[in-house]
């Protein structure tokens, strides 16, 4: 119902997370995904090969990010941040990109 909607309003709509549920997901309708820490739980391939990279990745740990950048990084947006989401300027503050 809401792929359905959002499509009909012109608008793209995301899956989050829940890589076993990726190609399910796109044969429903969903038009990418925002995928959080698949760099750290490898899982970021599961998400690209059902949303033909258009998947957003959120790493909030290094390790993570370095695990999604090396393989991942030149084919999907991977960016580091806090857990907090903080704004840019407030103290703990993060934000990396490949």
């Amino acid at each position: 119902m809401l792929i359905g909607r959002a499509h009909a309003a012109g608008l793209a709509i995301g899956q989050k997370n829940a890589s076993d549920l990726a190609q399910r997901g796109r044969r429903l309708g969903f038009d990418f995904a925002v995928a959080e820490e698949c760099g750290q739980y490898d899982e970021c391939g599961a998400y690209a090969a059902a949303f033909d990279n258009r998947v957003f990745v959120i790493e909030y740990e290094p390790a993570g990010l370095a695990r999604a950048c090396a393989t991942w990084g030149g084919t999907l947006s991977v960016v580091l941040r806090d857990t907090d989401v903080r704004p840019a300027g407030e103290p703990g503050y993060v934000r990396r990109t490949c």
